[in-house]
């Protein structure tokens, strides 16, 4: 392979098990930065600086060095860990970082400083020069002082704030879909990075229905907010989901042309939500949600006929369930 090939004329070629997401840089590329950072690390002032030193051979039993690397994606960014054995002994390194790229090279250059440490160790000192000490191994750079540990976003136990904008899709509250811009708010928490919770309160634009009934117009009009509770989820830092109980609060009116009184009915509906999401570009999400609620006031409005054998002329009956979808954009700040 590439890196193996590159490797070659510097000691004997490492073996490698190289495992990352399909956003970061392939197992070839790795193999290259190892190669080039290994090359420079070993003459850092170019070819001509220092003559060439002999290597001692490795016994044939002496197994090449293996590279083990696994990067895995965080809620905000990438976490790889190496793994060095030379058959005596394991290293392991571990360093973090947004970009995947980045933390690639990072590990390369560890590999390498590794390899290089490996192959002085085991070259014998020319006569005429001291021995030089092994270089010094690179530690993971240290994170930011902070009350809590790592990033916001990619640690455990950290706060997020969010408000949003969507446009709602809402049947059950008035007799015709209700189509109305739906303003959201919530707070977040994450215990761990892949796990937390919200809550929030979200309401839409107060919304109404003309129905003509036997000559007569009648007007419902509905307005409502929606506290939520939500566990969110974050398999990986550009998903989320949530689920959330909720608890709609409002009022119906009802009024008509044939009469001057008006209709109060209370609005009490408890429900269930789902919620997925995509970030776009940090902090913008783009969202999609589902809602099914109960009404447990299923109130009726209709116009009274004094002196008809039937006194009620039916203009709307709130159903059992009401349902309702959503799609709209989020900024969160985390």
């Amino acid at each position: 392979m590439i890196g193996q090939l590159a490797l070659a004329g510097l000691g004997s070629a490492p073996a490698f098990d190289y495992e990352a997401p399909a956003a970061c840089p392939d197992s070839r590329s790795f193999q290259a930065e190892v190669a080039a950072r290994r090359t420079s690390e070993a003459n850092p002032a170019g070819p001509a600086s220092s003559p060439p030193v002999a290597r001692a051979s490795s016994p044939a039993s002496t197994p090449p060095p293996r590279i083990s690397v696994r990067i895995e994606s965080e809620p905000a960014g990438f976490r790889g860990k190496l793994a060095f054995d030379d058959g005596h002994a394991e290293i392991t390194r571990e360093l973090e970082s947004p970009d995947c790229a980045e933390l690639v090279r990072a590990l390369g250059l560890v590999a390498a400083v590794l390899l290089n440490s490996q192959d002085d160790t085991a070259a014998p000192a020319p006569s005429a020069q001291a021995p030089q000490p092994a270089p010094a191994i690179p530690e993971p750079a240290p994170k930011p002082e902070s009350s809590h540990s790592g990033s916001a976003g990619s640690r455990a136990d950290h706060w997020a704030v969010s408000t949003g904008l969507a446009l709602s899709f809402d049947a059950g509250a008035l007799p015709e879909l209700i189509v109305a811009p739906r303003l959201s708010l919530s707070v977040e928490y994450w215990p761990s990075r892949r796990w937390g919770a919200a809550f929030g309160v979200s309401a839409s634009a107060p919304a109404q229905n003309v129905v003509a009934v036997e000559g007569s117009n009648a007007t419902i009009g509905f307005a409502a907010a929606r506290p939520e509770g939500c566990l969110v989820g974050r398999p990986s830092p550009h998903l989320g989901f949530a689920g959330c109980a909720s608890f709609e609060l409002g009022r119906l009116e009802g009024s008509s042309t044939a009469s001057t009184g008006t209709q109060r009915e209370s609005w009490f509906t408890p429900g269930a939500l789902l919620r997925g999401e995509l970030r776009l570009i940090r902090p913008l999400w783009i969202f999609a949600q589902g809602s099914l609620s109960f009404p447990l006031v299923r109130s009726d409005f209709f116009f009274s006929r004094p002196g008809s054998p039937d006194s009620r002329a039916p203009v709307y009956a709130v159903p059992a369930v009401a349902l309702g979808a959503g799609v709209g954009l989020a900024v969160r700040f985390e």
